[in-house]
């Protein structure tokens, strides 16, 4: 075994071997990660703790030993900026800076398939080994987090190293996953989570499919990465993190009557990754799917459906001025969507009225037998998502709104005006229209904290744009035929074969 390995069994010459590099959490996530690869490439973890930068160029060399490895996963980052155990050495960014460039140097010495893991968040309150063994309330104010990171971006730039956004993929449920506010390490949830990301791009990077069967994608450049990907405008850098989810705006809308059973049976049969519908209050307090106040639009017969009851809804036609393929296509109530909806698969429920149908929704969804993750709430009433949440914190809700520019020019809402709201009401997101948004907005919403998504998109160039600035998910009237344009480049790579 190399000097300085862990006590594992030896390494299997037929399979890929790859080399984990980091602190305490790549430690946490990598026994997840070798049984995620099993009978693909062979995992190992260095012994022991690799820390700062400064503990790095120490020991470097004898984590490496002398095995010829396929793949290096590494980090450094948390160390470096919280000073644990080395608080009078320079660990200021532009030191880290120029400690990593030298160990990235001796890394590409190896040969081996490099992959730069970007540092997870620092805790909100003050990290508990600061308080407990240095007596030191120590918090990472965000600007100075994000110095560490852009450091190390830059360093991974200059050498062409593509990036795993762990970051960027646990900063949204961080509250969720991390073992306390002022712990940096994650509970087992937080570890499977960093470990699937992780193991699929080791094994993209290697020249397998991933578990969707995707394959690779092959930029214009020729440098392949796995198929959950971006291209980051704001770095110029290859971003390995999840892919937005498809999500089919009231249902598959363009090729049937929308928020109907057709529309939704549809999407799902597109494989859509979501679907999306409106939700009403009717007279005698039940839910119902539609999308206006009245039905004048979709029947050709005004019915107010706050003022009426749910049989005299039901006796609407609402599929007909779509043709004589959907007549007699009915209004449905949301048990009706929601036993549509596949394992594993989710529905966004827009309110499309007050606060006065969250107690029956709150029912309707408990009767359903989904999942907390399948549920989302979304709503353009700030006030809605506020009580959503008082009242059932464990669904996830986003605030809608549209971006538009006053006479001045400047955009509405602002940026500050967007954080305050999300705040404000406890939303797990910002959910806007695909105008007058860009990247760096779309960055600063999730550097927050928060998840972002977009609607409604139809064309294959602006969905791409949204993928690449890391969008959670793509509301679309045409989920079947945005994702077989978003997809229809990717390559088939063979199976690396023992």
């Amino acid at each position: 075994m190399p000097s300085g390995m862990a006590k594992e069994a030896p390494l299997e010459s037929n399979f890929p071997k790859v080399l984990i590099m980091g602190d305490s959490i790549s430690i946490g996530y990598t026994p997840y990660v070798k049984k995620l690869l099993q009978g693909k490439a062979e995992v190992i973890h260095h012994k022991g703790n690799a820390g700062p930068t400064i503990r790095g160029l120490k020991h470097i060399d004898q984590w490496l030993g002398s095995e010829k490895w396929d793949l290096i996963h590494f980090n450094f980052g948390l160390w470096d900026m919280y000073g644990w155990e080395y608080v009078k050495e320079d660990l200021s960014p532009a030191m880290y800076e120029n400690r990593l460039e030298t160990l990235v140097l001796r890394l590409q010495k190896t040969g081996a398939k490099l992959i730069w893991a970007t540092t997870t968040p620092s805790c909100p309150k003050p990290e508990v080994s600061m308080r407990k063994r240095f007596n030191s309330e120590t918090v990472i104010a965000p600007a100075l987090e994000r110095e560490y990171l852009d450091a190390a971006l830059r360093v991974m730039k200059k050498h062409q190293i593509p990036l795993n956004d762990l970051h960027a993929l646990i900063l949204p449920n961080l509250k969720l996953h991390a073992v306390a506010p002022d712990n940096v390490h994650f509970k087992p949830t937080g570890r499977k989570i960093l470990a699937k990301q992780v193991a699929l791009t080791i094994e993209a990077a290697l020249g397998e499919k991933n578990s969707k069967g995707k394959g690779l994608t092959v930029f214009s450049d020729g440098q392949k990465i796995g198929s959950s990907e971006r291209l980051s405008k704001v770095t110029g850098m290859l971003v390995v993190s999840e892919e937005p989810l498809i999500v089919a705006h009231r249902g598959a809308s363009r090729q049937a009557p929308e928020n109907t059973l057709p529309a939704f049976k549809l999407a799902w049969k597109q494989e859509a990754d979501a679907i999306e519908g409106d939700f009403l209050l009717t007279g005698d307090g039940q839910i119902v799917c539609i999308h206006d106040k009245d039905t004048r639009r979709v029947a050709g017969k005004k019915l107010v459906v706050a003022k009426s009851t749910l049989a005299e809804l039901r006796q609407l036609d609402v599929g007909s001025y779509r043709g004589a393929a959907f007549k007699g296509t009915r209004i449905p109530t949301i048990a009706e969507v929601f036993a549509t909806v596949p394992k594993n698969k989710k529905i966004y429920i827009e309110i499309k009225c007050g606060t006065e149908i969250i107690p029956a929704l709150l029912k309707s969804i408990k009767k359903s037998g989904l999942k907390n993750d399948q549920i989302v709430v979304i709503c353009f009433q700030h006030k809605v998502i506020q009580a959503l949440k008082a009242k059932a914190p464990q669904f996830k809700a986003n605030w809608l709104s549209s971006i538009k520019k006053d006479r001045s020019g400047k955009l509405i809402p602002s940026l500050e005006s967007i954080f305050a709201t999300l705040n404000q009401i406890k939303a797990d997101g910002f959910s806007s229209s695909k105008n007058l948004i860009d990247e760096t907005t779309i960055r600063a919403i999730m550097d927050k904290g928060y998840e972002h998504h977009v609607w409604t998109v139809d064309d294959e160039r602006t969905a791409k744009r949204f993928m690449q600035w890391g969008t959670k998910s793509i509301t679309t009237n045409v989920p079947g035929s945005l994702r077989s344009s978003l997809f229809k480049t990717r390559e088939k790579v063979p199976l690396v074969k023992p």
